[in-house]
């Protein structure tokens, strides 16, 4: 029930924060996925964290993210995701990303693979701007 209530609250957060702050998580989405990856992350807490997400290999957007994982929560299903925290190095070279998602990998990502996925994420930021 507690799971549904904030699921409820964040499509309606995701809905009236489009385009605001794009990637920085709010305390209703960090508590969402510390909840969903809580098996996983160990001491890592999403609170306030700059959060890359991709679908696979591809750049996607927090809202498309939050959207597709609240449809299978409320479908009683579980996504495919997997979390990388970045070292502060790739941090910095980055722009400030804290982590990156992957949903829907068929394959799990190496470390070795982040340096391609900053540069997409940067990419993607200037093709934005534009």
């Amino acid at each position: 029930m507690k799971l549904i209530f904030r699921i409820l609250l964040l499509s309606t957060f995701i809905i009236l924060s489009i385009n605001l702050n794009a990637q920085l998580l709010n305390e209703i989405e960090s508590e969402l996925l510390n909840e969903h990856f809580e098996a996983e992350r160990g001491e890592f807490d999403f609170k306030n964290k700059k959060v890359g997400f991709f679908h696979s290999t591809s750049v996607w957007t927090k809202e498309e993210f939050f959207k597709d994982l609240i449809e299978w929560n409320e479908s009683n299903q579980t996504m495919s995701n997997q979390f990388i925290i970045l070292t502060e190095d790739e941090k910095e070279k980055s722009g400030g990303y804290d982590v990156f998602i992957y949903a829907w990998s068929k394959i799990l990502i190496s470390r070795t693979q982040v340096g391609e996925h900053i540069e997409k994420i940067k990419k993607n930021e200037a093709q934005q701007r534009l």
